[in-house]
């Protein structure tokens, strides 16, 4: 508590657009060793169209509307020597009314890293940096959507916490160019809930061995202004303060990844292997900004491997009558062998010259053609962000999302249901 106190005494005056004081604590006379406070929230308001069958402690639920607790962050980082760097953060997702009176908060970041030059960083601890695409680790409170794309983080939750791994890392800016290479050792699938040591008869599924060393890399090249190198967590949008145009790709590789039985009945594995191209840009036109990505992606977790996920789901139960693949609530089948295109595109403008509020619409969309679908999932969203300041600090979004439901047997569309969500986030 009193070193609290004490950091209270000596936080900065340093100030935002809000005439806010900024958490930072100086730690020498300079100011050059520092460590700096933050906090975010995001509340959703919702109404779900859930899967059919869907159920919650058995009672039928076609529909559920509810409050929840889509992320929590409390963090520390800073320079707490020459050259060396810390970040720290916990907090929990998901927290909802399902998920009980006690909630506990996680560990998700804890690393450290240290800057031989700019070309050249070098850290490890349970982190965020990984490879593959711009948004397989995305800065969550800058998303230019509702939420992150969450099938390009490819392992949620299945090796990896909230996508975070154990691993060491290199990174660092040459000119224009960026890179990052990391080595992980995933947590074992075992001990996800959707883990099941059934092994499938020529379908992919995670393997009940002990992973191996995972690696993965992210290049990309900054035409225009450079990003911030300190965080592993890459912005949705600038909502107008740069001019960035970045072109990049990655992969991400695992040895014996899934299992299955072949045509002999004989239990091979597979190794995974993901690939991923994807452009950036956030770019002045008329009076705003417009802000564009676009990516492709190839998975490869071995043959009709495919993975059904509902984000912060609203029931806990399914009467599968329908036999539909989906799984329950707002599930569907997000993540599987096969190639992905993601498209988003926003447009960002302020509510007038003098005002620090400013409006942006968006809209995404995912097409993935998955070895185990007989045709394309899509999935698409629509939304309108509107910023009370300057900051970002106080964010309120509304979005639509609209997702397919297939069959199990026929692994075809046969339905379609609807997501709204008004969301708040504060951050400081």
């Amino acid at each position: 508590m009193g070193f609290f106190l004490l950091s209270a005494q000596a936080i900065q005056a340093q100030t935002d657009s809000l005439k806010n004081k900024k958490l930072v604590v100086p730690l020498n006379d300079s100011g050059t060793h520092y460590i700096q406070f933050s906090a975010s929230t995001q509340i959703w308001m919702r109404h779900t169209d859930n899967n059919p069958g869907s159920t919650v402690f058995g009672n039928d639920e076609p529909h559920t509307t509810d409050i929840s607790m889509r992320r929590l962050r409390l963090a520390v980082k800073g320079k707490v020597a020459e050259k060396a760097y810390v970040f720290l953060q916990i907090g929990d997702n998901n927290i909802n009314y399902l998920s009980g009176q006690r909630v506990p908060i996680k560990i998700l970041d804890a690393q450290v890293e240290y800057h031989f030059k700019e070309y050249l960083h070098f850290g490890a601890g349970k982190t965020g940096w990984t490879g593959l695409s711009r948004y397989s680790a995305p800065a969550t409170t800058t998303v230019l959507g509702l939420d992150i794309p969450v099938f390009a983080l490819a392992t949620i939750n299945l090796t990896d916490d909230f996508l975070r791994k154990l691993s060491v890392y290199a990174k660092g800016d040459v000119g224009q160019f960026n890179y990052r290479i990391i080595a992980s050792k995933p947590y074992t699938a075992q001990t996800s809930s959707s883990f099941n040591s059934q092994i499938l008869d020529q379908v992919a599924t995670p393997a009940n061995t002990s992973p191996a060393i995972q690696y993965s890399t992210y290049f990309k090249y900054q035409f225009f202004e450079k990003e911030n190198l300190l965080s592993p967590y890459s912005p949705g949008t600038y909502f107008g303060k740069k001019k960035v145009l970045n072109v990049g790709f990655g992969f991400e590789q695992q040895n014996d990844f899934t299992w299955q039985t072949n045509a002999a009945g004989d239990t091979i594995t597979n190794n995974m292997f993901l690939f991923a191209a994807d452009i950036f840009g956030e770019l002045p036109l008329y009076n705003g900004s417009v802000t564009f990505y676009g990516g492709y992606f190839n998975y490869d977790f071995g043959p009709n491997y495919i993975r059904n996920i509902g984000v912060n789901n609203p029931v806990n139960g399914i009467d599968n009558v329908d036999n539909i693949l989906n799984g329950r609530g707002n599930a569907f089948p997000m993540i599987g062998s096969g190639n992905s295109f993601f498209g988003q595109v926003g447009y960002w403008l302020k509510t007038s010259t003098t005002a620090k509020s400013s409006w942006q619409p968006f809209f995404s969309v995912q097409v993935s053609d998955y070895q185990a679908l007989q045709e394309n999932m899509v999935k698409t969203e629509m939304g309108l962000n509107y910023y009370f300041n300057e900051e970002n600090s106080s964010k309120l979004t509304f979005a639509v999302h609209n997702r397919p439901i297939f069959h199990n047997e026929t692994r075809r569309e046969i339905d379609r249901k609807m997501m709204a969500v008004l969301q708040y986030q504060l951050r400081f």
